[in-house]
């Protein structure tokens, strides 16, 4: 089957975009090295946001109500208190641990720290009522409510559902995506900037070129089609080095953070961008390089080109 003449078209401008970027290798060297850095901004910001959004949803999976009772509170009343509990509409399951349970379940969570507990005589722990809460229901403000119902029981001594955690959470997430979001813009802008200016100057080297083929017939449009492709190739470059070094970057901190005892954080876990995200961002990257790079020179006809 033989090309189109469009085919045809767009092989010949893809041919002069790869020998506009080959006549000046060290610029685009550089060019395609400082975009990078400005995409890899970009990539470092969302792996992080990407992170603690991982993180909030799985503090909403595993949180649950402690309720601590007094000393000396009956079995039978921490059963009533459970059964109470299990009543509310946020609440999945609930059951009553008592003091003997609740150190074995210590002793499992910190072992390094569990056998500290066979030096008392009794179990030195409160006996504790958890309850587990409903997927999707772990809105903080119906979660404090049903917190501070149980608070005033006369038999519970204190309730715990993470509630600083959960907070510290929602501000740190608040302010990586302000903080995040306005370097990134910051970043985007200066990438596509130093892709915009290099594009400008391959186009100023190149003025006698174009000026033949307009004579020749090609229309403004066709004259713009080699920058666009040296714009999406500059940016489809630029985005994969990104990648790559925001992917080693955070393999060796997540590998660093995998110290931390999982007791500690709940398995939450980390991880990079998905697959989808990546290939999203690179081809983001390239298409609106290239759209930048076309846009940033205005071909004419006549003097216009002749320097």
């Amino acid at each position: 089957m033989s090309e189109t003449p469009a085919a045809r078209q767009l092989q010949f401008a893809a041919r002069l975009a790869m020998q506009g970027l080959a006549r000046a290798p060290l610029t685009t060297m550089l060019t395609i090295l400082t975009a990078s850095l400005s995409f890899f901004a970009i990539v470092t910001a969302w792996t992080i946001a990407a992170n603690l959004d991982m993180a909030l949803l799985r503090f909403n999976e595993v949180v649950r109500v402690s309720v601590f009772l007094k000393p000396g509170a009956s079995d039978a009343r921490g059963k009533e208190i459970a059964s109470q509990a299990a009543r509310n509409a946020l609440v999945r399951e609930a059951r009553y641990l008592p003091p003997a349970d609740a150190a074995e379940r210590f002793r499992r969570q910190f072992p390094d720290i569990g056998a500290a507990l066979d030096q008392f005589p009794d179990p030195p722990l409160l006996p504790t009522v958890e309850a587990a809460l409903k997927p999707g229901d772990t809105d903080l403000a119906r979660v404090q409510a049903f917190a501070a119902g149980l608070q005033k029981l006369p038999e519970v001594d204190s309730v715990d559902y993470g509630k600083d955690v959960r907070e510290a959470l929602d501000r740190l997430s608040a302010a990586v995506y302000r903080i995040g979001g306005a370097l990134a813009l910051l970043a985007a802008v200066i990438g596509l900037f130093t892709v915009a200016s290099v594009v400008r100057l391959s186009y100023a080297r190149r003025a006698g070129e174009m000026h033949i083929l307009s004579v020749f017939g090609a229309t403004p449009v066709f004259l713009r089609i080699p920058y666009f492709f040296e714009g999406m190739f500059i940016g489809a470059a630029s985005s994969v080095l990104a990648l790559l070094a925001a992917a080693f970057g955070s393999s060796w901190v997540f590998s660093e953070l995998a110290v931390i005892p999982e007791s500690l954080y709940s398995g939450f876990g980390f991880s990079f961008l998905s697959w989808g995200a990546v290939l999203t961002f690179m081809l983001v990257a390239s298409l609106v390089s290239g759209l930048i790079a076309m846009i940033s020179v205005r071909p004419g006809a006549g003097s216009e080109w002749i320097e």
